[in-house]
């Protein structure tokens, strides 16, 4: 009740907001997807509030700016795909451009992404301070990865990609999956159902 009268947001039915309560991070998203909405929210499709909660936060930029995020937030994923790496990336490798690594700073500090310091080979003639970008929320994360994949694959790569993750703690499998095949159903490709 308290983020409904906050945000002015309808408060939601008893199905949306139990939903809402597993996780307080979605719980956030939601209300800043419907901020002033007194319209009934009905169903909570999770990957809807993702995307317009991406928007929101590229919105607020002047037209160049959002250029530039929407190309780095389109690479991160692809990056993490290619590298099979996925709780970090290193800054250097998504852009070397100052200006572009500034905005990402100031993006990331109110955001999904975050942006910290690491020291590798510490205390060695090697050591390093490298920066990486994390997402701070691994299912948005998950959404990312397979949006990316949808976006950018053919259905016999994105078996080929989902083939390549393993199921253990901190992977995005279980995610990646989920959102794959959503769209896989909204799309009707049923070869990609049926394999998922």
């Amino acid at each position: 009740a308290r983020y409904a009268k906050a945000f002015n947001v309808r408060k939601p039915n008893d199905f949306i907001a139990s939903q809402l309560f597993q996780s307080l991070l979605f719980l956030r998203l939601y209300f800043e997807v419907y901020r002033n909405n007194q319209t009934p929210i009905t169903s909570l499709y999770r990957h809807k509030i993702y995307k317009k909660y991406i928007d929101s936060c590229i919105q607020h930029y002047d037209e160049h700016s959002q250029l530039k995020l929407k190309r780095m937030l389109e690479k991160i994923p692809q990056l993490m795909i290619e590298q099979g790496k996925y709780d970090n990336l290193k800054m250097s490798d998504v852009t070397e451009d100052f200006e572009c690594i500034k905005l990402f700073r100031r993006f990331s500090d109110d955001n999904f992404l975050t942006s910290r310091k690491i020291i590798e080979n510490k205390g060695s003639i090697a050591e390093d301070e490298i920066e990486v970008i994390s997402f701070t929320f691994d299912e948005l994360r998950d959404y990312c990865l397979a949006r990316s994949l949808v976006k950018n694959c053919d259905n016999e790569k994105i078996m080929e990609v989902l083939q390549g993750f393993d199921n253990s703690y901190g992977s995005p499998l279980e995610g990646v999956v989920h959102y794959v095949y959503i769209d896989a159903k909204d799309n009707h490709k049923l070869d990609l159902c049926q394999y998922i």
